[in-house]
């Protein structure tokens, strides 16, 4: 019985651990091009809600957006395993990448701005953002982004 018992665990931790937040790690124009909004955000406040983590921020740059206003909260799942971004720490600056959803910014683990190509990480703080990409998102100098037929 026993044994039973740890094969089911251990088959139950490989079913979680497979079945986790899987990404493919981004170029910088990658990021880039995916991110519907770009912005240098001071983390005021995180607030669990339902299931979703809410962060309320201070927007400090935005280097990209392509709606008019931008919204000062950003939302993500609890869970790592959902790709939310758990992490971030308040009155701390951060590189925040990512989408728009009726109205609403919402921020994962896959849709990432690497501080170096080829090098997969989470959303970095502000301080270890490299010289050259900040003045490259400044810039916003990046490749142009592949038109997708709908």
């Amino acid at each position: 019985m026993a044994n039973f018992s740890l094969f089911n665990l251990i088959f139950v931790s490989f079913i979680g651990i497979s079945l986790g937040c899987k990404c493919i790690p981004p170029t910088q124009n990658m990021a880039y091009c995916r991110a519907q909004w770009i912005s240098k955000a001071n983390i005021l406040k995180q607030v669990d809600a339902n299931g979703t983590i809410i962060y309320n921020v201070q927007h400090l740059k935005i280097f990209k957006n392509i709606t008019k206003d931008i919204p000062n909260e950003i939302y993500t799942a609890n869970s790592t395993a959902a790709c939310g971004v758990t992490s971030l720490l308040e009155k701390n600056e951060y590189l925040l990448v990512g989408i728009i959803n009726s109205g609403k910014l919402y921020i994962n683990s896959c849709i990432v701005m690497p501080i170096l190509d080829g090098r997969f990480q989470s959303h970095p703080l502000w301080r270890d953002v490299p010289q050259d990409l900040r003045l490259r998102l400044v810039k916003k100098d990046f490749k142009p982004c592949p038109i997708f037929k709908r």
